[in-house]
């Protein structure tokens, strides 16, 4: 076995590892180009470095970097979580002390929508932080 195969397939390896530890998909990219490149000095029994060894390496990864990530990652919609679930919904405004409110699920939360009166029906539009602004629903 060549120094130079070990080489690649120690490229292979360590990029291997990184992306174990980065789960980006691009060290993963690196090291399938390393292996590649260690199969091709493996077939034609290169014992030097070449140009050809390093266009390989590079067009692989770029290419492995464009189409990996697109191919291996979740595809899966994500949902509102969190206050976000809430948006959409309609809630009557209660008022403590000063400030008007709703309440989500026993919580109360501020709201700022103008002309708002005790006893309204508000629909939550948008937050910003845990303040919801919305629309009074007639």
């Amino acid at each position: 076995m060549s120094s130079l195969l070990i080489f690649w397939i120690a490229v292979g390896i360590g990029f291997l590892i990184i992306e174990m530890i980065t789960v980006t998909f691009y060290g993963l990219a690196i090291s399938l180009a390393g292996f590649i490149t260690a199969l091709y000095v493996y077939y034609f029994w290169w014992e030097d470095v070449t140009i050809i060894q390093g266009l390989i390496f590079a067009v692989v990864s770029f290419l492995a970097s464009f189409f990996l990530p697109r191919y291996l990652s979740s595809q899966v919609e994500e949902k509102a979580q969190w206050l976000d679930s809430y948006l959409g919904e309609t809630r009557k405004v209660k008022k403590v002390w000063e400030d008007f409110k709703v309440v989500l699920d026993g919580v109360d939360y501020f709201i700022d929508i103008d002309g708002v009166k005790v006893g309204d029906k508000v629909e939550l539009t948008s937050r910003k932080g845990s303040i919801f602004r919305g629309s009074i629903v007639v």
